[in-house]
């Protein structure tokens, strides 16, 4: 059962409860407070932050709704993992032959958390195409990256990824993985990363 902290007003209570949705102060005092000024509600919004009762409430809730929908930080953390650090070896095989695709059966229950999309298209020639497709990994390590202070310095993160065998490149204002196991054995990394 849900249990408001003494001292707040309804309408600081209700600002609680809006900010879980999703977590937009701004968005949240002015569903409540029906505020004009955008700047004006987004001051009020974070001066309402640092009150003290404010974020107690705001823990009591957050833990009610961790244990109501059974999702903790850590199971979050953990399909971050999953995506982040599948590997494209442990659903297919490839080589001289061709590609041959591990069943479903053979993969471990994580594993299959990691693929976003599976589809077959016969062509018109008689084979048949079959792609598929991994979530977004760079997303999931930035993710993942951020959560454990290492987006802090960039530098330290683009070594990691190198370490992992990926050059990061740059391009416009996103950063893109390229897996050096594609590259050739005498590549230069660090031209390449300037070169991007």
């Amino acid at each position: 059962m849900l249990q408001a902290c003494s001292g707040l007003s309804p309408k600081q209570l209700q600002f609680c409860k809006e900010f879980l949705n999703d977590l937009n102060a701004t968005a949240a005092y002015n569903r409540v407070y029906q505020v004009k000024n955008s700047a004006t509600a987004a001051a009020c919004a974070a001066r309402l932050l640092t009150n003290a009762k404010v974020q107690e409430q705001i823990q009591v809730l957050m833990a009610e709704r961790s244990r109501r929908t059974q999702i903790s930080s850590d199971k979050v953390l953990h399909e971050l993992a999953l995506i982040a650090f599948s590997d494209m070896r442990e659903f297919a095989t490839w080589g001289t032959n061709g590609i041959s695709l591990k069943s479903s059966e053979a993969l471990e229950d994580d594993l299959s958390r990691a693929i976003a999309e599976i589809n077959s298209q016969e062509m018109e020639h008689g084979g048949v195409h079959t792609r598929v497709k991994l979530y977004d990994k760079l997303s999931a390590l930035k993710l993942l990256a951020r959560h454990t202070g290492l987006l802090g310095d960039l530098n330290q993160a683009f070594n990691v990824f190198r370490r992992y065998g990926y050059v990061v490149k740059q391009e416009g204002t996103g950063y893109w993985l390229q897996d050096t196991y594609a590259l050739e054995p005498d590549a230069d990394l660090d031209d390449l990363e300037k070169d991007q």
